[in-house]
């Protein structure tokens, strides 16, 4: 073989080829110890270490002469030819067995050789698949054996060299090989391959598949078909079929082109016999059992999908999934099945539906390669075949798996469809499209199709889009790949445009928010979720959709965070400010909505910076402040004092240390004043605000007084409630009112809940105990507990004054002159209109009313002139009554009620009856006639004159009528608002003398009764009471003979109605006349006056016919 002689080195390869074919024919013989050795010798005797690179023509080296063989001629029949260079190589390849991949000198002389022929190109590829089989059978001679540290072993080393060129059959063979069953490792129909050859026959499966070679890629598919042929088919089949074969791994080497004829063959019979010897037949495979299937699963899909790309991106103008393919699908499914033993139907577990519509999925996202040229630029040729593949494989699916599998894989491929678009105006992708979809459809919703089938065209589409939606959303969480920020959104925003989602929809559609916000960016918040939804959905639908579906509202605030300053109007937060605003009704589902709202604000709010609340309560502020006014009274005291006001007060906590600017503050205001419309006990709102202005005013110097309009009557009623001083500047007008009063009292101080004469009453011990509980003390659960409510709780305890107590006009003397009109001036306006006429119809019975305060003259208004005033249903009574402090409460506790202190809509009518009773002198046994009148359930009693008409022979009741001459439109209207009656000298004078004024030495307290001795119920009395008398008060001797006639009451009701309207028809003509106290203190009694109708109307409608019959006897009883 070293001969100089060309026809000599042929002749010696030719005997060493016959003696190699030898060896190979005895299968189970193995090469002799010394034959290897003395091959192995000399392979390393003609690579010596100090050989140099380059070839030298004149050497006698094994290797030069192999390099110059490979220049030569390829139709050389002589040693000058690659013929006779690649027939040695594989010759000294088989006959040293495994030696040739110890050591690098002889694996680098096969590889030199090899590479040096193949650069000749396609002419002598056929050459170099002939070395490389040899070498693959090489390969297969190297024993099994494990890896040493770590280090991969001798036959994992040899597999990667082996597995580099696939090309003429090679790597077929390598695959075919690895699988090979060995004899005596297992009976026919037990065959056992180590795992470790079937992962490195699966990886260069892999690399057929993939190789760009359309050759080789057919020797994979191939392959690959008969791997999978095994499920369906007996394995005593197969193997039996396989056996008959005959095949073993000696067939690898090519032994026609190890024959003599070959080797010295003309080119044209050498290459035909080369091109038969290469051809591989795939059925001498084994195929692999379910097992080695389900456990390689993975890998094989891989393979499989790999092979299909490979055909859709084939020429031609239609698609069609080769068989085998087809085949190897419905093998990779029925591998993964498991027959149920109760319906006899074919399923698998979840894990694999997803692994299964993936698998169909990918596809979807399928395009060219860029580097084939297509004539379809818009891709629509790629999108028909990826929806017919789709479809066909969906289709076998439905041959192997029962219905209720089906349905859920339906789902989510339908899923992954909907999210991608589709060409639909091509005919082609249309058609694809819809079979496709009917068929996911039909599968997963037959309900929706039963349904589509009977309704119109109209609602049709609507009803696909929805069930598409619902089923999509059902399972966008577990979709791979995951959906993308702005997909989410959008998908969250269908239903919003389209339908309105029931409680299923409404389920699944949190579900994906919470998904959806759990996997956001870093840098996404919520309330950039929240504006980015918002932002998806048309205005005017998505306040609608959550006032209909308020559970979608709840759920987004529970997911919000103000965590860092709003750069920008939240429209999230404006839309939630809508729907606050649309739910204020007195619909018991809007209330119990708003509620739900107003509690997930409350932990929002709390919890955010200044800053930051500053721009949320800007953005808020008209719904809360609505909700927190509550002017029609909406809410339950527990539910107002419960959830509205603890919003309030923490809001004001969080705001107090940030730096309050005219903006700030003008954009708070109507906010801020809110607390002081409604002031149900125990008005934390009103103190949060003291507390906050208090904490704040040093700041807010620089503004001079320049609050706006609603502070300014925020801080007025702070003034009468908290004893605020003026110090402060608190004022709402020009000039301060530092230093312009005394000092002020204020009407939370117990002191000033009574008179000054019955506070130096004798003590408890000389009067009579009474049984009447104190009002109940409302403690809601509200965190607040600041120097206001501490002191409003120690005034509570030391005087138990009834919230009616509280109410009147004559709580306090006071040195205060408030600049507003007078009650004389504003008597004068409502004099203007016409009186109301009231007639008498009612018949006579015995008096049950008390006597008539009449009005006495200046002249003889003396202490002497008017005898005590005796009761005479008390005149076997032998205590004292208790002192005023005890009165009222016994009163009906109001279903809605109002707070002890005086709201900013009365604080006018407070100071109004503080500067009368300074200019009157108080009597507490007026206060104490007062505080007794009778409720309007006695209107229909008979009253009598007050006094001895001897000792008031001159007065006539000014609100009785003298005679039946008498005009009745003038009769009951007092004598100051009979307009043009006097001169103005006259007028004053009358309207200074218009009240009573008793003496205190004249009139005992203590024969004033208490509504639980007279049987009654304790009734809120009007400050100004015009046409009804004192309660009970009648003389303890018989009337006097010459008593002018009982006075009947009829058309009570009806004249306070009539009075009504006259007060309003004066207040809309003269209303530019009244200052802002005076139009606040109407607002505040028409607030009141609507508060006891409704508590009224209620009572009346909840009792039942015995219930009434048993108050009317009540008070009627004498």
């Amino acid at each position: 073989m070293v001969s100089s002689d060309a026809s000599s080195r042929m002749d010696a390869t030719v005997a060493l080829a016959g003696y190699a074919l030898a060896r190979l024919s005895i299968r189970s013989a193995t090469t002799a110890p010394d034959t290897l050795a003395a091959v192995h010798d000399f392979i390393r005797s003609q690579l010596p270490r100090n050989r140099s690179g380059k070839v030298n023509q004149t050497s006698k080296l094994l290797p030069d002469y192999f390099a110059v063989a490979a220049k030569g001629q390829s139709t050389s029949t002589d040693g000058l030819g690659p013929r006779w260079a690649i027939a040695a190589i594989c010759c000294l390849t088989v006959l040293s067995g495994t030696e040739i991949f110890i050591g690098r000198r002889p694996m680098k002389l096969v590889l030199d050789t090899v590479a040096g022929v193949a650069k000749r190109g396609a002419t002598t590829s056929n050459l170099v698949a002939c070395a490389w089989r040899c070498m693959i059978w090489a390969f297969l001679q190297i024993p099994n054996e494990d890896p040493v540290d770590g280090r991969p072993s001798l036959k994992e080393g040899a597999f990667n060299v082996v597995k580099q060129d696939p090309r003429g059959g090679a790597g077929a063979c390598l695959v075919a090989s690895l699988l090979h069953l060995i004899p005596g490792h297992g009976t026919p129909t037990s065959h056992v391959v180590s795992d470790r050859n079937l992962r490195w026959a699966l990886v260069a499966l892999k690399d057929l598949v993939s190789h760009h070679s359309q050759a080789i890629y057919d020797d994979g598919l191939a392959l690959l078909g008969r791997l999978t042929s095994g499920i369906g088919v007996s394995a005593e089949h197969s193997t039996t079929w396989t056996d008959e074969k005959g095949w073993h791994p000696n067939d690898i080497v090519p032994k026609a082109f190890l024959s003599r004829h070959i080797l010295k063959s003309d080119a044209k019979l050498f290459d035909a016999a080369l091109e038969a010897s290469q051809r591989f037949d795939a059925s001498v495979v084994h195929p692999l059992t379910e097992g080695e299937i389900v456990d390689h699963w993975d890998t094989l899909a891989e393979i499989w999908t790999l092979a299909v790309e490979k055909e859709l991106g084939a020429q031609g103008t239609s698609f069609l999934l080769p068989d085998v393919l087809a085949q190897a699908w419905q093998a990779l499914l029925l591998a993964q099945t498991q027959l149920t033993q109760e319906h006899g139907h074919l399923t698998a577990n979840s894990e694999f539906t997803v692994k299964a519509v993936s698998t169909l999925a990918h596809f979807l996202e399928w395009k060219r390669s860029p580097s084939v040229a297509t004539p379809d630029p818009s891709s629509r040729d790629a999108q028909r075949r990826t929806l017919s593949l789709c479809s066909r494989l969906f289709t076998i699916m439905r041959h192997v798996f029962s219905e209720a599998w089906l349905s859920t894989a339906a789902v989510s491929l339908l899923t992954s469809v909907i999210q991608h678009t589709f060409d639909l105006s091509d005919e082609g992708v249309k058609t694809s499209w819809g079979e496709l979809c009917s068929a996911l459809v039909s599968t997963s919703a037959p309900v929706l199709m039963a349904r589509l089938a009977i309704e119109d065209e109209e609602h049709r589409a609507v009803g696909i889009k929805r069930e598409l939606w619902r089923l999509a959303a059902k399972q966008w969480t577990s979709m791979t790949p995951t959906p993308t920020w702005d997909d989410s959104l959008d998908f969250l925003a269908i239903p919003f445009k389209s339908w309105s989602m029931d409680e299923e929809e409404v389920s699944v559609w949190v579900g994906v928010v919470d998904n959806t916000i759990s996997d956001a960016p870093l840098d996404a918040q919520e309330t950039l979720f929240m504006d980015e939804l918002v932002q998806r959905i048309p205005e005017n639908a998505v306040v609608a959709k959550m006032l209909e579906v308020p559970a979608i509202a709840v759920h987004l605030l529970s997911r919000l965070q103000l965590t860092d300053r709003l750069e920008h109007p939240s429209r999230f937060l404006q839309v939630i400010d809508t729907v606050l605003c649309d739910l204020y009704s007195d619909t018991p589902e809007h209330i119990s909505t708003a509620l739900q709202l107003l509690k997930q604000l409350r932990p929002i709010l709390g919890g955010a910076s200044p800053d930051t609340l500053v721009d949320a309560l800007s953005m808020l502020s008209k719904s809360l402040a609505l909700w927190i006014a509550d002017k029609s009274e909406l809410l339950l005291i527990e539910e107002y004092n419960d959830t509205v006001i603890p919003l309030y007060c923490d809001a004001l906590t969080v705001i107090r240390d940030i730096r309050i600017t005219p903006e700030i503050l003008d954009a708070l205001a109507h906010f801020l004043y809110s607390a002081f419309v409604r002031m149900p006990q125990p008005c934390h709102g009103a103190m949060a605000f003291y507390e906050f202005w208090t904490h704040i005013h040093p700041s807010l110097a620089h503004m001079h007084g320049s609050y706006p309009d609603e502070i300014k009557t925020a801080l007025t009623a702070c003034r009468y409630t908290f004893d605020a001083t003026s110090s402060q500047d608190h004022s709402f007008d020009t000039e301060s009112h530092s230093g312009s009063q005394a000092e002020w009292v204020s009407p939370v101080k117990s002191e000033s809940f009574t008179p000054k004469s019955v506070r130096t009453r004798p003590s408890d011990e000389d009067k009579t105990p009474t049984t009447d509980n104190p009002s109940p003390d409302f403690s809601p659960e509200i965190p607040y507990d600041g120097p206001s409510l501490r002191q409003l709780r120690s005034s509570t305890r030391a005087s138990r004054t009834s919230p009616r107590g509280r109410r009147d006009k004559d709580v306090a003397s006071s040195d205060f002159v408030p600049s507003s009109p007078t009650d004389a001036a504003r008597a004068r306006r409502m004099a203007a209109r016409p009186a109301s006429r009231i007639a008498h119809e009612k018949a006579a019975s015995p008096p049950d009313r008390p006597l008539k305060r009449q009005r006495v003259d200046a002249s003889s208004r003396t202490p002497k002139t008017i005898s005590p005033l005796r009761y005479s249903n008390r005149s076997s009574s032998p205590h004292p009554s208790p002192d005023p402090e005890s009165k009222g409460t016994s009163a009906v506790v109001r279903r809605r009620g109002d707070c002890s202190s005086p709201s900013a809509a009365s604080t006018s009518a407070k100071s109004k009856g503080r500067r009368a009773a300074s200019h009157r002198g108080s009597s507490p046994a007026v206060e104490a006639a007062d505080n007794e009148a009778p409720s309007s359930d006695d209107y229909d009693a008979w009253e009598v004159p007050m006094c001895d008409v001897q000792e008031l022979s001159d007065e006539i009741p000014d609100s009785q009528p003298l005679n039946a001459d008498d005009d009745d439109s003038e009769s009951l209207v007092p004598s100051f608002m009979k307009a043009g009656a006097h001169d103005a000298d006259d007028y004053e004078h009358v309207h200074s003398d218009d009240t009573m004024i008793l003496d205190n030495a004249i009139l005992d307290i203590n024969d004033l009764p208490t509504p639980r001795v007279l049987g009654k119920r304790a009734r809120p009395a009007s400050p100004v009471r015009m046409h009804t008398a004192p309660a009970g008060l009648r003389p303890e001797r018989s009337p006097s003979p010459n008593l002018p006639p009982t006075l009947h009451r009829a058309r009570t009701a009806s004249a306070h109605l009539e009075g009504l309207q006259n007060v309003v028809d004066a207040l809309s003509e003269d209303s530019s006349q009244l200052d802002v106290g005076e139009i606040a203190e109407a607002a505040g009694l028409a607030n009141r006056l609507g508060a006891i109708l409704t508590e009224k109307l209620t009572r009346k409608l909840r009792s039942d016919k015995g219930e009434g019959s048993s108050e009317r006897g009540a008070s009627e009883r004498p």
